[in-house]
């Protein structure tokens, strides 16, 4: 998985890897659901998805704000001009992979709603619903081409944030035991982060959308 590495004096780079997500997660729209109603051991799953992906990203904005702060203590904000142009040329970069995150949310969103127009398409017992559901395959295969291209940008623009990012470090010297212990806390917050975006993905494709029986969902919270 093409990934951000965020070196030592950089702004954690996880709200890259977890926004949205898009990303390299595989889209919703490749794993079109019939919706059929869930029973009451998939509901129990999901529920329990949906609550993992609230505890892990509480964990780790928690820990994002936790790493920023011992950063600071670090690097002491690093005075250097040269050292400041090549921040403000890495965290340029940064915000434009971050742009490309919330383009790929966006057609997230968009997945979700073909999603539900296909599932009504499909129950629908009308004559028009044939057409609609050719209509949906083919704008399927526009919003597939529309992920890869997406994805092919951010992979691009990920790489030339890492090439800055590596500018920047090795002008500003990252090899202190503290420096190293901290690339490392950030590489692991980095990886929760991409199993966040693979939680959320596989809630997207697996759960949303989903027909259930509310009292199964009842049961449920009730430990049954």
């Amino acid at each position: 998985m093409n990934k951000i590495t965020t070196p030592l004096l950089l702004i954690a780079a996880v709200g890259v890897i977890g926004t949205a997500q898009a990303q390299n997660a595989k889209p919703a729209a490749e794993t079109i659901t019939m919706n059929k109603q869930m029973t009451r051991e998939e509901l129990r799953a999901c529920m329990k998805l949906q609550d993992d992906i609230k505890t892990a990203a509480a964990s780790i904005e928690a820990d994002k704000a936790k790493l920023q702060e011992d950063k600071l203590k670090l690097t002491g904000g690093g005075n250097s001009e040269q050292l400041k142009a090549l921040k403000a040329d890495m965290e340029a970069k940064l915000a434009e992979a971050k742009a490309l995150d919330e383009a790929s949310a966006d057609h997230a969103k968009r997945v979700e709603a073909w999603n539900a127009e296909w599932k009504e398409a499909q129950e629908s017992t009308m004559r028009s619903a044939e057409k609609k559901r050719k209509d949906l395959e083919s704008e399927r295969k526009e919003m597939d081409s529309r992920m890869r291209k997406l994805q092919g940008e951010r992979d691009a623009r990920i790489a030339a944030y890492n090439a800055a990012a590596e500018r920047y470090k090795a002008l500003a010297g990252t090899g202190s035991a503290d420096a190293v212990a901290w690339n490392k806390r950030n590489e692991a917050l980095a990886d929760r982060g991409d199993e966040l975006l693979e939680m959320r993905s596989t809630y997207s494709a697996d759960c949303a959308n989903r027909k259930f029986d509310e009292r199964d969902e009842q049961a449920i919270k009730k430990g049954k």
